[in-house]
C-alpha cells in the first residue's frame, strides 16, 4: 500500500512475541493486485500470525463508498464469498481464531440457524483453549445457567472471567452429545491476558443479537396499540431478526401488523450495507418510497437506534436527528434503544 519498508511492520510481529506483549492482526481483504493473490497473501499472513502467537487474526470484508468510486470496484459477492470459504479452510489448518468482519454476513451465508452460541476458535493459552473448548462446539449452559442465544453466553463468560472464581463449568453440545467441561479463570498463558481478552478466550462469530432489544420494542407496540408498523432494519441482520420473531411471536403485540423492510444505503453508496451507517435522509428517501409503491397505511415506524448514537438528540453520523424523519414523512416514530454492532 506504498509503504517502502513493509519489513518493519512485518517484523514486529516476531518483537511483539519475544516481549509477550498481545496482539491481534488485521486484514482487510481488497482485492489487489487479484482475488487469489489477495487470498493466497491472507494464508501466509494468517499463517505467519499464528507462528508469532497472534491473539487473533480479523479479516474484513472490502468496503467502498460512492466517495471512493462512483463505479463498482469488484464484484462484492464474489469477493467476500470466496474468502468467507477460503477463511473456513484456513481455520481447519490453524489454531489462530480468524474472524471475518461483517460477521453477520458470514453467518448469513452460511449457517440456516442464526445467534447461536456457537464457538469457532480459542485463544491460544487462554482458559476457553486449556479446558478443552473446541471450534464447533456450542455452548449450551455457563455455571447451570440455560444458554439461548451467542449474546447471552458472551456476557455469561465475561462475568465467569471477571467475578474471581477458581472454576467454573461449560455444558457444550459437540457432535449431537452434551459435554461438561471444567474451565479455571486462572488457567492461562500468553498471548491471552484478562487485563485485554474478553469471553475467557473463547472466540464467537460477532455478538450475536440481544433478545432485550426484541423485549424493547414489544413495550414500543404495546403502548402504541396495534395497528400496521413498518421496522426498518438492514441487510445483515434481517435473517436474525425473522428467526427471533418467528421463534417468539408473541413480541409482536396482537392487533399489530409488522413489515420488515431494509432501506439502502444510499448516501454513502458503493458496496456499503451496513444498517449502523444508515442516514437520516436515507429513512427518509425509502419511508417515501416505500409509501407511494406500495399504497401501505403505516401507523409506526420503528427504527434501531443504533444510526443515531451522537449526542443527546440521536444524530446520523451527518449530525441530523433522527426526528426529522418524523416531521418529514409525518408518520410517529420510535427508536428501540440497541448498541451500534461493531463487530
Amino acid at each position: 500500500m506504498g509503504d517502502d519498508h513493509p519489513e518493519t511492520a512485518i517484523r514486529s510481529l516476531e518483537l511483539l512475541k519475544k516481549y509477550c506483549i498481545p496482539f491481534s492482526v488485521i486484514v482487510v481483504m481488497w482485492p489487489f493486485p487479484s482475488l487469489a493473490e489477495a487470498l493466497e497473501d491472507l494464508a501466509i499472513t494468517a499463517a505467519y500470525a499464528e507462528d508469532n502467537l497472534a491473539v487473533l487474526v480479523q479479516v474484513n470484508l472490502p468496503g467502498y463508498t460512492r466517495f471512493f468510486t462512483p463505479r463498482p470496484s469488484f464484484d462484492t459477492e464474489e469477493v467476500w464469498q470466496r474468502t468467507v470459504e477460503h477463511v473456513h479452510g484456513l481455520r481447519e489448518r490453524l489454531g489462530c481464531p480468524i474472524v471475518i468482519r461483517p460477521s453477520l454476513y458470514e453467518e448469513n451465508l452460511t449457517r440456516d440457524r442464526k445467534n447461536m452460541a456457537e464457538v469457532i476458535g480459542t485463544v491460544i493459552g487462554s482458559p476457553a483453549s486449556k479446558c478443552g473448548l473446541e471450534p464447533g462446539d456450542i455452548i449450551a449452559m455457563v455455571n447451570g445457567i440455560k444458554v439461548a442465544n451467542r449474546a447471552q453466553a458472551r456476557d455469561l463468560l465475561t462475568i465467569l472471567q471477571g467475578n474471581g472464581t477458581d472454576s467454573g463449568t461449560l455444558t457444550v453440545r459437540r457432535g449431537g452429545r452434551l459435554l461438561e467441561l471444567e474451565i479455571r479463570p486462572a488457567d492461562c498463558g500468553f498471548p491471552f491476558t484478562p487485563f485485554t481478552a474478553t469471553h475467557l478466550g473463547a472466540v464467537f462469530m460477532g455478538t450475536g443479537l440481544r433478545q432485550e432489544y426484541l423485549e424493547r420494542m414489544r413495550n414500543i407496540l404495546l403502548a402504541h396499540d396495534g395497528g400496521e408498523v413498518l421496522l426498518l432494519s438492514s441487510r445483515l441482520v434481517k435473517p436474525t431478526l425473522e428467526q427471533m420473531l418467528e421463534e417468539n411471536p408473541w413480541y409482536v403485540s396482537e392487533g399489530t401488523r409488522l413489515h420488515i423492510e431494509v432501506p439502502e444505503n444510499d448516501y454513502f453508496g458503493g458496496n456499503i450495507i451496513l444498517g449502523d451507517l444508515l442516514l437520516v435522509q436515507d429513512f427518509i428517501d425509502f419511508i417515501k418510497r416505500y409509501l407511494r409503491e406500495t399504497g401501505s397505511q403505516v401507523d409506526l415506524i420503528l427504527i434501531p437506534s443504533s444510526p443515531f448514537y451522537l449526542g443527546g438528540w440521536k444524530r446520523d453520523l451527518s449530525g441530523r436527528p433522527y426526528l426529522d424523519i418524523e416531521r418529514e414523512v409525518g408518520i410517529p416514530v420510535a427508536l428501540i434503544e440497541c448498541d451500534p454492532m461493531w463487530d
